[in-house]
């Protein structure tokens, strides 16, 4: 009954997944069956695909690669769905505008770990750029990190997301809308503070930048703590951004 949330509902051989907002894709490109969101008729996707213009954009994807995307209620693992996400969000970006840009970041980006167990920081695999040959290379190079073990995130959003806005505000063409996707599989602990989630997203608000988060799974331990992350970088409406969560244990 919530339009702003975006649902991603598990098949017995694979996910399916919108991403209509994530993506910013219209959600014409998609009909409902059976509460399964798929594609229409190959001939009229084409056909709507290739009439769709899109602004002129600097997105950059946030992956959670810690041990908790090894988990395999999405088939094989949520990082494998992950990836086919990711793929799909950035074949979308840039056939839609051939100026656009696409980043790459992993929010668990080194072996080490902090004290207390908690995530280690996140790596840019790839500045925005329009090169495919680049982006795809980040996607498939991203290892899976993290105190998977413990009872703390593996990832650090906040952190994340920061670096993130950083990498944004040197991007190659200043003239373009800003966003960053953020995809979330691990457990948010009670580390993750609620303020610290404002904070950040109130500095996307600032520098103009739009946020999409995607749910794979966690959703009774992350759901209103992404909320507020979006909330505080698109405001309460959701107009700028959304949070797409996964469906039930089908």
């Amino acid at each position: 009954d919530d339009p702003s949330l975006t649902t991603i509902r598990r098949h017995p051989t694979r996910s399916y997944c919108t991403l209509a907002a994530a993506a910013s894709c219209p959600p014409s490109l998609f009909s409902t069956f059976n509460t399964q969101l798929v594609p229409k008729t190959k001939k009229d996707l084409q056909k709507q695909t290739h009439t769709i213009i899109m602004p002129l954009e600097s997105c950059i994807i946030l992956l959670d690669n810690s041990e908790y995307m090894r988990n395999g209620d999405y088939v094989p693992t949520r990082l494998e769905a992950q990836h086919d996400a990711a793929n799909l969000l950035v074949n979308h970006k840039t056939q839609s505008n051939p100026e656009s840009t696409v980043g790459v970041i992993a929010m668990s980006g080194t072996t080490a770990t902090t004290v207390g167990g908690g995530a280690s920081g996140a790596q840019l695999l790839v500045s925005p750029t329009d090169d495919m040959g680049k982006i795809l290379a980040a996607l498939h190079g991203v290892p899976t990190r993290g105190p998977g073990a413990s009872t703390a995130s593996g990832v650090d959003i906040p952190a994340s997301v920061q670096v993130a806005s950083l990498a944004l505000k040197h991007r190659r063409n200043k003239n373009g809308m800003q966003r960053v996707v953020v995809f979330v599989g691990s457990p948010l602990g009670d580390e993750v503070d609620n303020r610290i989630l404002q904070r950040a997203g109130r500095q996307l608000k600032k520098n103009n930048v739009a946020i999409d988060v995607v749910a794979l799974g966690e959703l009774e331990v992350n759901e209103e703590r992404l909320r507020v992350l979006v909330d505080a970088a698109n405001g309460t409406s959701g107009g700028g951004g959304s949070t797409a969560g996964s469906g039930g244990a089908g």
